[in-house]
């Protein structure tokens, strides 16, 4: 049996991008109450950096070995609302009430999990698994 840890780091610069969406709003304008819509005109999600530490386990049967394990991942990640314009219903229809389109964005470190199993069997390697 052997036992060890394995820390890396991937750049992993992956996204993905949502199109239009509509956020529901509720609000007044003065004393007029209002309901409505926050529109994006897209939702964006990436993944840059990340490091992981993944403690693991094995075992050896003749010529063939198993492992598998399991830990914490920490990833940069930034999320992002585009071109964003708030409307209210209002008396007369909808009403653009934020005016010019606006971009907000955060980067942040966050915890997550990672974790590996594999093996070789007669030293061809038949399994493995990164999630």
């Amino acid at each position: 049996m052997a036992v060890g840890a394995k820390l890396t780091y991937s750049y992993i610069g992956s996204s993905i991008t949502k199109g239009e969406q509509h956020i529901p709003q509720t609000g007044a304008v003065g004393n007029l109450p209002f309901t409505g819509d926050a529109v994006a005109e897209s939702f964006e999600y990436q993944v840059t950096n990340q490091l992981t530490l993944t403690p693991y386990i094995g075992v050896s049967i003749n010529r063939a070995y198993f492992y598998l394990g399991a830990g914490p991942s920490y990833s940069q990640a930034k999320e992002s609302l585009n071109n964003l314009v708030g409307y209210a219903y209002l008396g007369s229809g909808e009403v653009n009430i934020s005016g010019a389109p606006t971009t907000f964005s955060a980067t942040d470190w966050v915890f997550g999990f990672s974790a590996v199993a594999g093996g070789n069997l007669l030293h061809y390697s038949f399994l493995v698994f990164r999630f």
